[in-house]
This record gives C-alpha cells, structure tokens and sequence, in this order.
C-alpha cells in the first residue's frame, strides 16, 4: 500500500472507516472528500470511493457543503466532473444543498462538459450498465454504489472521537462550529491563521475568533 493510500486510510478511519489501523485524530471531512477525488485511484480501484460513498450516505448532514465548495479550485476537470458525479449522488439521497456544487462545476467545466478517456471499457459497460451521475458529466463508467454498511464503525464512537463531526451534531455544518474545532484543538493560532483554514473572510474571523477567546476566558473552553 502506498503512502497515498496509508493516509487516506488513516483519514477515514478517524472518520468512521473500520480499517484495522491506526487513525488520523481529528481528520477533516472536507478535505478527505478532496483528497480522496485527488488520489488518481478511481476508477481503476473503487475501494477507497465506494468507502467515501458509505460514509456519506451515513454523515450527510454534517458534511459542510459551502466549505467543501470554497475547495474546488484544486481540482482539475476530470476531478472536478467526479465531483459532480458525487453531488448529484447526494442530491438523490435528499440534500439540496449539493446543488450548490453542481452549479459550481458546470460553471467550470462549461455547458457542455468534455467526454473523459478515463473510464472503463466498453465490454465491461454493456455488462454492469452506465453510471448514469457520472455520465452527466461525461465519466463513463460501471455504476458505483456505497460499500457495505458493516464497514462503518459505531455511529456514536465516531462522532466523539472526531471533533468536527462533535461540534457540528451539536452546532450544524456551519462556519461557527469549524471555528471551535480550529480554536479548541489549536490547529490555529490566531484569526488570521484561521481565516485562511476555513476559507473565511477576514471579518467573520476576527469576530468569530474574538467572541471564543471571550469564552475561553469565563472558561467555558
């Protein structure tokens, strides 16, 4: 296994994967969902996407949507259609607010989307059907379907043991909850730093920043 695949590993098993491994503390959801795009495994190896699937299909809800769409300007156009292959996904399973996303990569990749050479072949297509989210934007490959269920740890143990799933159960998938993960476990050291982090404007940060060191001091945190 290489080390692509070892932290993507990790990351996901801090997230809920039942990997027989050491995790990541506190991975972020966002960016496991980007690095996993960016890996380059799909779709000559579905494991680590139909993992992502199952995760999704359990965590929906706290996914934070606007934040994962300030992430897309990383991804290049075969990346960015696997994305909205992905959001299309989650807005047949009920929520809307991927549609956010696939506005954001049809306006990237143009009205009419270029056809991919990656994919899988022809023979093997007319044997399992096409994909038909991914074709939209011009992936053809053999329907791609959530992992199995079994693979997914306690629902319970997982949102404790990651804070950013604990504050946004408690909060939502919003900017407010992101900022008491960045402050509490210390992965910024000022409103600045975590501006730059959660893809923030200067002012929402300074003022989210300013009301937890408020809290911190009545030690509240």
């Amino acid at each position: 296994m290489s080390k692509t695949d070892d932290s993507l590993r990790d990351k996901w098993a801090s997230l809920g994967i039942a990997f027989n491994a050491p995790d990541e503390a506190n991975a972020n959801p966002e960016q496991t969902i980007i690095d996993t795009i960016k890996s380059g495994e799909f779709p000559s190896d579905r494991k680590m996407f139909e993992l992502m699937l199952l995760w999704m299909s359990e965590y929906l809800q706290l996914i934070h949507v606007e934040r994962l769409k300030y992430l897309l300007p990383s991804l290049t156009p075969f990346e960015l259609a696997l994305m909205g292959g992905i959001a299309t996904k989650c807005v047949k399973n009920g929520d809307f607010r991927w549609r956010a996303i696939i506005r954001e990569v049809q306006k990237k990749l143009g009205k009419n989307p270029p056809r991919f050479d990656a994919g899988d072949d022809e023979l093997y297509l007319k044997l399992k059907g096409t994909d038909q989210d991914f074709l939209a934007f011009g992936i053809k490959v053999a329907p791609v379907k959530p992992d199995d269920h079994k693979k997914l740890m306690k629902r319970d143990h997982t949102i404790k043991k990651n804070a950013w799933l604990t504050n946004r159960l408690f909060l939502g998938p919003n900017l407010r909850a992101d900022f008491i993960t960045v402050f509490t476990l210390g992965i910024a050291k000022n409103a600045y730093q975590a501006a730059k982090i959660l893809n923030c404007s200067p002012n929402a940060s300074y003022r989210n920043w300013h009301d937890l060191e408020e809290a911190k001091g009545l030690g509240i945190f």
